[in-house]
C-alpha cells in the first residue's frame, strides 16, 4: 500500500491509494513521493517518534546492476592480488581507495582502474599501519584511515601526503564494523561495555566519538542486544551468516547518529536534527519460511558446535526474521539487509577439502537490500551477485567484494540502472 500526497487536504489527513483515510494528529508531509512523516506521541528514549510509512513502489522502480570495472587477480603484486580486503571508499573524483588487511596495505586506483600508488606503509610510525580496519574519503578529498590495533587514526590530504595522526581507544575486533568515520572527519570507535560469555547475547555496545583533531567528545550508546540474540556465525563468501536470530541491530551513520531496529518487524529508527526520532515502517513484508533443508543444515551446525564447545546454542526458528542487519553508506543511505528465500550452493572439491569436518553451508541467500535515503524515501531493492558482499556505495555506484573459485578476491564496480522493460 503506497501513500500519495494531496496538498489540498488539511493537516492531519493522509490519503491512501486504497481509498481509506487515516487521521493522524500532527501529520507532517514532506515533499518527496510516497513518504509521509506522522508525529505520533510515542516515546523512544524520551523523544517524539515521527513515523514514516513506506510505499511498496520504490522511487527508482525495478533496478538491475551492470558491471563496469573489475580489480584483482589470482596472482601478482599486493595491489593486484588482494589478500583480505577490509574496507573501500569512493573519493569525490570517483577514485577508489582499498584497505587490505594482509600486509596491511592502502591502495589507490583511478576511476578507470589504473593503480595510482600506495599510501603509508607497514609499521608503527606516523603514516604506517599495523592493521587497517576502515578507510574513508571525505568531501574535500582527504583520506582517513583507522588502525584499531595501533589505536590510531591517520589522515592524509587529497594528494596522499600525511596530514596528521591521533590516538583513539582500540576497537573491539569482531565480524562486524568496529569503526566509522563521520562526514567531518571525526571518528567513532566501537567498544563493548561487557564481554559476553560464549553462547550468550553480546554486551552493550558504546561508540566513542572523536572530533577531527582526536578530542573525545561523547559516547553513543547502542540499544542492547536481545537475550534471544545469543547465536553463532558461519563464514561464507556472502558474509557472515547466522541461524535466523531475532535481535536488535544498529549501524552508525557518517552524519553522526545511530540507526537501529529489531529485526522481527520492519521498523528502523534514527534521530533527526531536531531531537525527534524517525521510525521507518513497511507494512505487508512477511517473514520468509525456513525450508526443511535449511532447518536441518543449521541444526546440524548447532549440534556440531554444541559437541565441540559444550555450549547449548539456541535452535533455529521455523521463520526467518525480516532483516539480518543494517548498514549506512557514505551518502548516509540506509541498507536494510533482508532475509530472502535460499538457493542451494554446490561446493567444489577444493572447497570441500578446505572445510574438513566442518559442516557445509549449502543453503544460502543472495544478499538483498532495501535502499532508503536519509529522509526515509524507499529508493530501490537491490540484489547483488552471489558470492559477493557490498563494500561501498555512492550515488548509482556500488562496489562489491567477490570471492573467486580459489578464494581469491575481486573488487567489482556495479552501476544501478533501471531494469529493462
Amino acid at each position: 500500500m503506497g501513500v500519495r500526497f494531496d496538498h489540498r487536504v488539511t493537516e492531519g489527513l493522509i490519503v491512501l491509494r486504497c481509498g481509506k483515510v487515516a487521521r493522524a494528529p500532527l501529520a507532517k508531509c514532506v515533499g518527496v513521493a510516497a513518504v509521509c512523516l506522522t508525529g505520533v506521541p510515542a516515546s523512544v528514549w524520551g523523544q517524539t517518534t515521527l513515523v514514516v510509512e513506506l510505499t511498496d513502489e520504490p522511487a527508482w522502480g525495478p533496478v538491475t546492476l551492470v558491471e563496469e570495472l573489475r580489480l584483482g587477480q589470482l596472482d601478482g603484486a599486493p595491489h593486484e592480488a588482494f589478500g583480505s580486503v577490509v574496507s573501500v571508499t569512493i573519493t569525490p573524483t570517483g577514485e577508489l581507495l582499498v584497505a587490505d588487511g594482509i600486509g596491511p596495505g592502502l591502495f589507490r586506483f583511478g576511476e578507470n582502474g589504473r593503480f595510482l600508488g600506495a599510501l603509508g606503509g607497514v609499521g608503527e610510525g606516523p603514516g604506517e599501519f599495523s592493521a587497517i580496519e576502515l578507510v574513508r574519503a571525505l568531501a574535500d578529498g582527504s583520506i582517513v584511515a583507522v588502525d584499531p590495533r595501533a589505536s590510531r587514526v591517520t589522515r592524509f590530504d587529497a594528494e596522499g601526503t600525511l596530514d596528521r595522526t591521533f590516538p583513539v581507544a582500540g576497537g573491539s575486533f569482531s565480524l562486524f564494523p568496529v569503526a566509522q568515520v563521520g562526514d567531518d572527519g571525526g571518528v567513532f570507535m566501537r567498544r563493548l561495555a561487557g564481554i559476553p560469555r560464549p553462547g550468550e547475547a553480546g554486551g552493550a555496545i558504546h561508540w566513542l566519538r572523536y572530533d577531527p583533531e582526536g578530542v573525545l567528545l561523547d559516547t553513543l550508546v547502542a540499544p542492547e542486544p536481545d537475550p534471544s540474540g545469543a547465536t553463532f556465525y558461519a563464514r561464507t563468501p556472502d558474509g557472515p551468516r547466522e541461524p535466523f536470530t531475532t535481535n536488535t541491530y544498529h549501524a552508525v551513520s557518517p552524519r553522526g547518529y545511530l540507526v537501529w531496529g529489531r529485526n522481527d518487524v520492519y521498523r528502523i529508527r534514527w534521530p533527526t536534527n531536531g531531537g525527534d526520532v524517525v521510525e521507518l515502517r513497511r507494512s505487508g513484508v512477511m517473514p520468509v519460511p525456513v525450508t526443511a533443508q535449511e532447518l536441518s543444515e543449521w541444526r546440524g551446525m548447532g549440534d556440531y558446535l554444541n559437541r565441540s564447545s559444550g555450549i547449548d546454542y539456541p535452535r533455529p526458528p521455523d521463520e526467518k526474521p525480516i532483516f539480518r542487519g543494517l548498514w549506512v553508506d557514505q551518502d548516509a543511505r540506509i541498507w536494510v539487509h533482508r532475509y530472502v528465500e535460499s538457493y542451494e550452493y554446490t561446493y567444489s572439491d577444493l572447497e570441500r577439502e578446505e572445510r574438513g569436518d566442518r559442516p557445509l553451508v549449502r543453503f544460502r541467500e543472495q544478499n538483498t537490500y532495501d535502499l532508503i535515503d536519509p529522509r526515509g524515501r524507499y529508493l530501490a531493492t537491490i540484489s547483488i551477485p552471489r558470492k559477493s558482499r557490498v563494500m561501498a556505495a555512492s550515488g548509482a555506484v556500488v562496489w562489491v567484494l567477490e570471492t573467486g573459485a580459489f578464494g581469491e578476491e575481486y573488487l567489482v564496480r556495479l552501476r544501478v540502472e533501471p531494469e529493462p522493460a
